[in-house]
């Protein structure tokens, strides 16, 4: 009995990992396997971070022909005459790619002397021209390191992103290799003993094993040995790749099935993406931290390993979750901390630079362990892998943060003055620039109708046939019915269950007397299997029957999908604007959009039409902000209001447009086929529109800039001044000589600083976010819901998108009557009434519940108007522009949690109209806090910041009074 238990244990398959308790799980064998396998990880470390050398940055001035000595310095005693300098951090350096012109021919009075001329007495002050500046065509190293960059002379801020390339190209092989990789070591391995054993070659695998037990000093048993050989063969009698791969695949789709699942593969994929970016951003600007860069990057790379001892321990002890949250806030306020330091506390900045790096690295750590242990174990690897995978984009973007230093700008008012605020030059653009935005308007409020909510109710088996009604006279019969806004509809997703199901079937005959009331038990329900739909209209519900209140989360979700791919899209369509151009972001982001909506609209599945949605806006986002930028750029200061209010109505104009082509077309494909294609014809912009003069300057394309100036002269019957154009070609050179090349040491960081020492502009600061994620919010929410007010959704819709029309037209007249701060205050606080009456409005008054709609939606849009102004002129010039951004984007959130409103119906009907009024009377009470600005000096400092309201306005001229609407 014994022997025959014995023989049976031995034949059962075995796990690996009983093999390893008895072979020892750290024993000699192991460790000098591992020992040589940290060669080639060393190796695979070396390859994979070289290019932060070999296209590292370098120190690098003009060379000055006419005055270099044959073994020339970096800074002889004479560079302060040739080279113009600038500050960075305590000292002042020479630029990079400027030089003053020379007042005389150098090179010949130095070629008329026959002896060797002093370089510090002949190059003297006197020979060159301080009031102007050219551009370099040769270089002057510091030092004799050599890089790429001196190589090829890859120099000057429009170059840099050829060196920033080479980080991002790595990435992308990596991003490439990964899966290649594995594939090639699934065919290729062959010292992997699990390997060897899915494949069937047990003798090898058998003594790989023998011999690690010899190494440690360990007989395995017998019994052990029959396992393994017995695991490999029932292997190959009953394992099946394809159906294993079929079945994971299969479940793999089962996330999309669960809430809970979904909410967390997304939530792991955003945090494997930060902490990559974060941990590669980290290492790749450790050489950009003053003091020794090799030395910063060594120190960088070392602190890795403690916190992986504290990593071994904190798991344990701590928790997954708590270790990843700690480590992620400590690397997060160690960065900040970084970056409001003065570059004077080198040693300082290199310890929090250092301690930023030590907690990414517990947090990359922990995300591997976390991530799978989130998941079932069919669904372990895919996930990992597929979180992997997306975590490698971060840090394909990550060697482009060195990008984000350089900033330039120009102020174009001065020639506008000459050149007319707002002539023929401009309505024209304007005019072709407000098609584009009304085209921005139709691809974001294309999801209300797509995903939009429909009248559904049970298909009835043997009571409707293919052509089935809505409300048949036998409905009542089959189908509880129950009272909404005062009229009785019947039960979407339940019907009764039917007395004799043998004539209630798919096959049996239609029959209306079969549908009596004696057919059906009204005591008993089941849930629906089919679906019948009032009316024509279709949307991606009834495409794919996402019905029922477990798949409403899937057309909510659609809409915030949206906003997250615009929320990415405006965090990156500022850069690329940058590189290459406003005019053509503009036309590419067109296309782009266009092509996502065409895609969307022949979308085979819902992940796949989910996946379209969130490309279409984070593709496309540059359209409505580079149109408004070129736009608004060529129109004076004293018409930018008024030009900014008119382009803006086309806004509403393009939403209300979307609601009459839905109402026209009612089928959801063919809806974003008729917004999307007729925006190719914005392809014509190419010809029909100018580059930014402003950005064309930046990148020291003056010729272009002038040529576009006196072309909008000439339309405009207007010649400019002789002066205006010699202002116009040098300002480009004058900028960088004054800006530099580097944020190191400029008075931002200094004044950015000081709002955190200042309470009075961080409580300001804090309001001004908590009533711009209010007013997005609140927004965003009663357009998702103007098609569920009541009466005619389309005409909901379209009246609710055409009030925003004379909603722009009192703000501008009230914020220069009234003042800022009442306007909002005011506007605030009058959303929330009409919003709070609607909700305990009784049903059957559809009149008065959308004029009540109406009158929030007005008066919503007219503080989102007043914030944008009121928030630029509440800061210092330095931090105007970067505090309205940082506001606008937190903005965002709002307009991310608005689509899921309609959730908040099946809680309570009137709970989304009682929580917009809730954050409006808020957010208005709030802003109470705000010091009046109407007429007041645009602030300068952070003292005239602080002491706005708290001293005699002085009123401001007409010039700088619209100053602040173009930091707008």
């Amino acid at each position: 009995m014994s022997s025959s238990k014995e023989a049976h244990e031995a034949r059962e398959p075995m796990d690996l990992d009983e093999i390893l308790d008895e072979l020892g799980h750290f024993g000699k064998f192991q460790s000098i396997s591992f020992l040589v396998i940290s060669f080639p990880i060393i190796f695979s470390a070396i390859f994979a971070l070289s290019y932060i050398f070999t296209a590292g940055g370098l120190n690098y001035r003009c060379r000055i022909q006419e005055c270099e000595e044959p073994e020339t310095s970096f800074q002889p005693g004479w560079l302060s005459y040739a080279v113009p300098f600038q500050q960075k951090g305590s000292a002042k350096v020479p630029s990079r790619c400027l030089r003053y012109g020379h007042v005389n021919n150098i090179s010949q009075q130095l070629g008329s002397n026959s002896s060797t001329p002093d370089h510090n007495t002949t190059c003297s002050t006197e020979l060159f021209n301080r009031s102007s500046t050219v551009r370099c065509d040769r270089w002057v190293y510091e030092g004799a390191r050599s890089t790429i960059l001196r190589e090829w002379d890859i120099t000057c801020e429009d170059n840099q992103w050829a060196l920033t390339m080479v980080g991002t190209v790595n990435n992308v092989g990596q991003f490439i290799g990964m899966p290649i990789a594995g594939v090639v070591s699934d065919r290729l391995a062959t010292e992997s003993v699990r390997w060897l054993l899915t494949k069937g070659r047990l003798e090898e695998a058998r003594d790989i094993i023998l011999k690690a037990a010899t190494t440690n000093g360990i007989e395995l048993s017998q019994q052990s040995l029959s396992k393994i050989e017995f695991s490999a063969e029932i292997r190959d009698k009953i394992g099946n790749p394809q159906k294993d791969k079929n079945s994971r695949n299969g479940s793999l789709m089962r996330i999309f099935q669960s809430k809970i699942l979904l909410r967390r593969l997304l939530s792991s994929a955003f945090c494997w993406f930060s902490i990559t970016f974060v941990f590669f951003g980290l290492s790749l600007n450790s050489v950009l931290v003053g003091g020794n860069q090799f030395t910063n990057f060594i120190l960088v790379a070392l602190i890795e390993l403690p916190a992986y001892v504290v990593f071994y321990f904190a798991m344990d002890r701590l928790g997954r979750k708590c270790t990843l949250c700690l480590s992620l806030i400590l690397s997060g306020v160690s960065c900040i901390s970084f970056a409001f330091l003065p570059t004077e506390l080198g040693l300082v900045q290199l310890l929090l630079f250092m301690l930023g790096k030590f907690g990414i690295t517990i947090s990359f750590a922990v995300v591997f362990v976390f991530t799978a242990e989130l998941f079932p174990t069919e669904l372990r690897h895919s996930t990992l892998a597929c979180c992997s995978m997306l975590g490698r984009i971060g840090s394909v973007i990550a060697p482009q943060t060195p990008l984000l230093i350089f900033k330039t700008a120009m102020d174009l008012d001065e020639v506008l003055d000459e050149l007319k605020h707002f002539g023929k030059f401009q309505a024209t653009n304007y005019l072709l620039l407000s098609v584009a935005i009304l085209f921005a308007a139709m691809f974001e409020a294309s999801f209300i109708f797509t995903a939009g909510d429909l009248n559904y109710r049970c298909r009835i088996p043997g009571c409707d046939g293919k052509e089935a009604t809505f409300r048949p006279d036998w409905l009542q019969n089959a189908v509880p019915f129950y009272q909404h806004d005062g009229r009785s509809v019947p039960r979407r997703c339940l019907r009764y269950e039917p007395r004799n199901s043998s004539f209630l079937s798919e096959n049996a005959e239609l029959n209306d007397s079969s549908c009596s009331p004696e057919s059906f038990d009204n005591n008993s329900v089941t849930s629906c299997e089919g679906w019948v739909y009032d009316g024509e209209e279709t949307t991606i519900l009834r495409e794919w029957d996402l019905t029922c209140e477990e798949n409403l989360w899937k057309l909510t979700i659609v809409g915030t999908v949206n906003n997250i791919g615009q929320f990415v899209g405006l965090s990156v369509v500022g850069l690329v604007s940058d590189r290459i151009g406003r005019k053509t972001t503009l036309i590419a982001s067109m296309i782009l959009s266009c092509l996502m909506g065409v895609a969307r609209s022949i979308a085979w599945s819902y992940e796949i039409f989910l996946l379209f949605e969130f490309l279409d806006p984070a593709l496309g986002t540059g359209v409505y902000t580079s149109a408004l930028v070129l736009g608004m750029e060529l129109v004076g200061p004293r018409s930018r209001v008024f030009a900014a209010t008119m382009i803006t109505s086309f806004y509403a104009i393009g939403q209300a447009l979307t609601g009459i082509i839905a109402w026209w077309l009612q089928n959801w494909r063919l809806i974003l086929r008729a917004s999307y294609l007729p925006s190719l014809l914005c392809i014509s912009y190419y010809w029909f529109i100018p580059e930014s003069v402003r950005w064309l300057l930046t990148k020291k394309r003056t010729k272009e800039a002038s040529d576009i100036i006196l072309s909008a002269a000439r339309k405009n019957g207007v010649c400019l001044s002789e002066h205006v154009m010699r202002k116009i070609r040098t300002s480009s050179e004058q900028k960088e000589t004054e800006e530099g090349f580097d944020g190191s040491g400029s008075p931002w960081k200094a004044a950015l600083s000081q709002v955190f020492k200042s309470k009075t502009l961080l409580m300001r600061l804090t309001i001004c976010i908590v009533c711009w994620v209010s007013i997005t919010f609140v927004y965003f929410g009663l357009t998702v819901i103007s098609v569920s007010v009541g009466g005619n959704k389309y005409t909901s819709f379209i009246l609710a998108a055409l009030i925003e029309l004379p909603a722009y037209v009192a703000t501008y007249l009230s914020m220069n009557r009234f003042g800022r701060k009442f306007s909002l205050c005011s506007t605030l606080l009058i959303s929330g009434i009409p919003c709070t009456a609607f909700a305990f409005l009784p049903p059957g008054l559809d009149w008065v519940r959308l004029l009540l709609f109406l009158a929030g939606k007005f008066a919503i849009t007219i503080s989102y108007t007043v914030m944008y102004v009121y928030n630029a002129e509440l800061f210092p010039t330095q931090l105007r522009h970067s505090l309205l951004g940082a506001c606008v984007m937190f903005g965002q959130i709002g307009s991310i949690l608005a689509p899921q409103t309609p959730l908040l119906d099946e809680v309570m009907e009137s709970l989304p109209l009682l929580l917009f009024s809730a954050m409006s009377v808020f957010s208005g009470l709030l802003a109470l806090y705000f010091p009046e600005t109407l007429n007041a000096k645009l602030p300068d400092t952070i003292e005239e910041a602080e002491n706005i309201g708290k001293h005699k306005r002085h009123i401001i001229n007409d010039e700088s009074k619209y100053e602040v609407q173009q930091d707008v």
